[in-house]
């Protein structure tokens, strides 16, 4: 499996994302996220990030894009930081015909602890400033998790991951939102990882507050 191989089945799954979304949306509302992460290496200490994806959205029932630029600094093996930027958009708008934008500037904090047996846990704290079609709110996101790497042929890896994550909204003053997450990443060369995982969504604020999804994000290094 090659880098190119599985950049090409992801772009073949977005564009067959929304009728398999549709096809499912009567049923037990599963979905498909598909997404590409680049990652660029500026020294030890330095890292550029830019995500693209594509899902459901969280409040809305349509689908969403995003696109985005992030600066990762490493302070040490236990402390590191990023701000970013995300731009968020509707791609189809069938049950809603109001055009929905968001601009989400990104500020973290990420701490990891090692409590042996090859196991890293980590605390990341997120603030999100968002403006939504012109409105301003935040939200705050916690998330909790615990990987543990097992070391394959090569420059080969398999590393088996879960995480916990809470949101507060500013919107409606309490926390909302619970996602349960867990997967696993498959770096299959130098340059190119593959990111599979399986999501479970509690949202009472969001039109849709059960939701599953299959994650796959092919992630690029630089």
């Amino acid at each position: 499996m090659t880098a190119r191989s599985v950049a090409a089945a992801l772009c073949l799954l977005a564009a067959w994302s929304p009728r398999l979304l549709e096809a499912q949306e009567d049923e037990t509302r599963w979905e498909v996220w598909p997404e590409v992460d680049v990652w660029v290496q500026l020294n030890e200490r330095w890292k550029l990030y830019f995500p693209v994806a594509m899902s459901r959205a969280r409040e809305v029932d349509y689908l969403e894009g995003l696109v985005g630029a992030n600066v990762d600094y490493r302070f040490n093996h236990h402390l590191s930081a990023r701000i970013g930027y995300r731009y968020l958009w509707a791609i189809s708008e069938r049950d809603n015909p109001d055009q929905y934008q968001e601009h989400r500037p990104i500020a973290e904090v990420t701490v990891r602890v090692y409590p042996g047996l090859g196991i890293t846990l980590l605390d990341r704290n997120r603030f999100d400033l968002r403006v939504i079609n012109g409105e301003t709110s935040w939200r705050y996101r916690n998330r909790l998790r615990a990987e543990r790497p097992f070391p394959l042929a090569s420059d080969r890896s398999l590393t088996p991951y879960a995480m916990l994550e809470a949101g507060y909204d500013s919107r409606y003053d309490e926390f909302n939102r619970l996602r349960l997450q867990a997967g696993a990443e498959y770096q299959f060369s130098r340059r190119a990882m593959l990111d599979t995982y399986y999501v479970h969504q509690r949202d009472d604020r969001s039109s849709v507050p059960r939701l599953n999804a299959i994650g796959l994000a092919l992630n690029l290094f630089f």
